[in-house]
């Protein structure tokens, strides 16, 4: 019998390809399973319950405490200009000189007609007294006493007016040398010299403000005027005066309030219009960093909350629903909780209205890392040194929405700076 030479080759295939396979398949079996990577770290904290200061916040406009137009009090050319723009004035310094010539000649032509005035009523004098002998010697009658005496009085009448002319001269005169009224800062000239001015009209020269302090002027709405008046002390001796209110203020350019002041004025009415009435807010400003015109942010304390709920700003999140932050539950697993915030404290917390109570523990640092229902490796949130978050503004350190300070100590403040400054 002989053996097909295809049917060989066929065995030996498949003895090897069977060896094949029982070499591969032990190698598949002892290949490892990959482990679940560990929970994330993250740096918590718990929700803190605390005493804080509610504030409002308004918009308003500087303005200067003082600020004077000077104007030319006479016509004339303008002969000089005795200032630098924008430098420092004192009252009665000599800003502009108008030319004097023509006020000097008028003087003297009012000197002279009260001098010829004056001569003349002082010989009506004489007249009227030897008339009144020769009447007593019977040389002359009673009607040229009445006549003489209307001619007396109205030579002294002539010599008053004269007296007048001199004043009014000698006070043109007086308006050549244009001065400031008032302390500050003045403004560029708004002529060259050799202009015309005075003529027709009382032509501006220029402004001189005064800018220390400054003031600056909102606006607060029915309800929050409501909510002040309703706390209000009363003061027996001024019930309409204002109690002096601490106001905390910031420009356009920064998100603090570094300018401390005192509310110290506030309209008398309503306007129906626009339901608001206008306070103004006043200022320190020795160094002359707030110009007039200047946009104002003002932030004012209403009243202490307590028992407020706050964390940490870093915590805060923010997607298309809103603001929200990462709760972690005791078994360390993650969920989203919405949250409702109120003011930023100036320790780098921010108050939380709504969606989380005090203990509770939230994530403030690796938040990126977590995911709602995933578990996280947490360990306790470091707030960084005050050396390392950044220099304190002015405003906080005095009395922003997250200083220690009590709103009694705020206004307790405020009626020392008042008092001082009157």
């Amino acid at each position: 019998m002989h053996t097909h030479p295809l049917s060989v080759r066929g065995f030996f295939a498949v003895a090897l390809l069977a060896s094949g396979l029982s070499l591969m398949l032990p190698g598949c079996a002892e290949a490892p399973a990959p482990e679940p990577p560990p929970p994330p770290p993250v740096d918590v904290a718990q929700a803190e319950a605390r005493d804080i200061i509610e504030f409002q916040r308004f918009t308003g406009q500087l303005r200067a405490v003082e600020s004077a137009n000077i104007r030319a009090r006479v016509p004339g050319f303008l002969e000089s200009i005795e200032f630098e723009p924008t430098s420092l004035v004192e009252p009665g310094d000599l800003l502009f000189i108008i030319e004097q010539e023509p006020y000097k000649i008028a003087l003297q032509a009012a000197e002279a007609a009260l001098a010829r005035v004056t001569a003349s009523a002082e010989l009506e004098d004489t007249r009227l007294r030897r008339l009144r002998i020769a009447f007593e010697r019977q040389a002359a009658n009673e009607l040229e006493i009445l006549e003489q005496e209307a001619t007396v009085a109205e030579a002294r009448g002539e010599v008053l007016v004269a007296r007048a002319d001199v004043e009014q001269a000698k006070l043109n005169l007086s308006y050549t040398e244009v001065r400031s009224p008032i302390a500050g800062v003045v403004d560029e000239s708004i002529f060259d010299v050799g202009n015309l001015v005075g003529s027709g009209e009382n032509t501006l020269l220029t402004t001189v403000r005064r800018m220390d302090p400054i003031q600056a002027y909102f606006e607060i709405s029915e309800r929050v005027a409501i909510r002040g008046l309703a706390r209000r002390e009363g003061n027996p001796e001024a019930p309409h005066r204002i109690e002096p209110h601490p106001a905390y203020m910031g420009l356009l350019n920064s998100e603090d309030y570094p300018f401390e002041g005192v509310v110290d004025y506030a309209e008398n009415t309503l306007d129906s219009d626009t339901g608001t009435i206008v306070l103004r807010a006043t200022f320190d400003n020795p160094s002359a960093e707030l110009y007039p015109g200047l946009f104002a942010r003002v932030r004012l304390p209403m009243e202490e909350a307590k028992d407020a709920v706050v964390v940490h700003e870093a915590a805060i999140n923010t997607d298309l629903s809103g603001k929200f932050v990462y709760v972690i539950d005791t078994e360390n697993i993650v969920a989203k909780r919405p949250v409702t915030l109120g003011e930023r404290q100036d320790d780098g917390t921010i108050r939380v209205l709504e969606g989380l109570d005090a203990g509770e523990t939230y994530i403030v640092q690796g938040g990126q890392r977590a995911r709602p229902g995933m578990p996280v490796t947490p360990s306790n949130y470091e707030p960084p040194a005050p050396e390392a978050a950044g220099e304190q503004t002015r405003g906080s350190s005095s009395g922003g929405a997250g200083s220690t300070h009590t709103l009694a100590s705020a206004k307790n403040r405020a009626s020392l700076r008042e008092g001082g400054a009157n």
